[in-house]
């Protein structure tokens, strides 16, 4: 199909540091307009409805699916712990993990796994309305509290769709927060500080996209569950070196 011309200057606007794959690109322009004349026959849709239907269907996509193979995007050693530059951008990049290093690990792995206790706790008090079990018997699966964990210093793994790289928060905190901010949300970020291979991210001046990608939430689970794992033997070695607990190896850590 044939597409409009504000599409392709939409795009170019929109990624001018990445190449969008025309056949991603040709059957989402396809489905917008299919969709639309299946909800709205009587009815012509309108450019910014139909941009913003395209921009929903992008951040709602792994970007991997969305930039050509052998796209532009982060810059070749950028990464690098010699690297001290700016990346221009603007470029959209996409939110692939994050983790709290300002917290000790076991600390947050209690957390995580009173989460998936109260997630239990839920489905058993569904399943006993579904057993059909006298309602003095029955809990409230809305009564479960889910735990939220603690914040103090994020780091953020994000993703061209090809490439990763580190970013910590500067100047003040994003909203994000461990277990409740969508892992695949996307960003769009210009004039950023790397300071030995990490971006250094100042809310006010990236755009947050938002969007979300499921595998990309599972897979980030199984890496904080890794993450953590990792961490937690490492803070055993340094609680044995210092002579402390590990909980205290970080300032004002509860």
């Amino acid at each position: 199909m044939t597409r409009s011309p504000i599409v392709d200057e939409w795009v170019n606007t929109m990624f001018p540091s990445q190449d969008i794959r025309p056949e991603w690109l040709s059957n989402a322009c396809y489905e917008i307009e299919r969709d639309w004349k299946v909800n709205n026959p009587c009815d012509s849709i309108s450019e910014e409805t139909y941009l913003g239907e395209l921009e929903n269907k992008i951040v709602y996509t792994n970007l991997s699916d969305v930039t050509a193979r052998g796209s532009r995007g982060l810059p070749a050693g950028i990464t690098l712990p010699s690297m001290y530059t700016t990346l221009d951008g603007p470029i959209v990049l996409e939110l692939v993990h994050m983790m709290d290093v300002g917290v000790s690990a076991f600390v947050l792995e209690k957390v995580r796994l009173d989460r998936e206790q109260a997630a239990y706790q839920r489905l058993c008090a569904t399943e006993e309305s579904i057993a059909g079990l006298p309602l003095v018997a029955q809990r409230d699966p809305q009564s479960v509290a889910t735990p939220t964990y603690p914040r103090k210093c994020m780091r953020y793994t994000l993703s061209d769709g090809r490439n990763e790289i580190e970013a910590v928060e500067f100047r003040k905190a994003f909203p994000f927060l461990l277990g409740e901010t969508s892992i695949g949300l996307k960003m769009r970020l210009e004039n950023v500080p790397i300071i030995g291979g990490v971006a250094f991210l100042d809310p006010d001046l990236v755009e947050i996209l938002g969007g979300s990608v499921e595998e990309q939430a599972e897979w980030h689970y199984t890496r904080f569950r890794n993450d953590l794992t990792m961490r937690m033997g490492e803070e055993l070695v340094l609680s044995k070196k210092h002579g402390i607990p590990c909980r205290e190896l970080f300032a004002s850590a509860n």
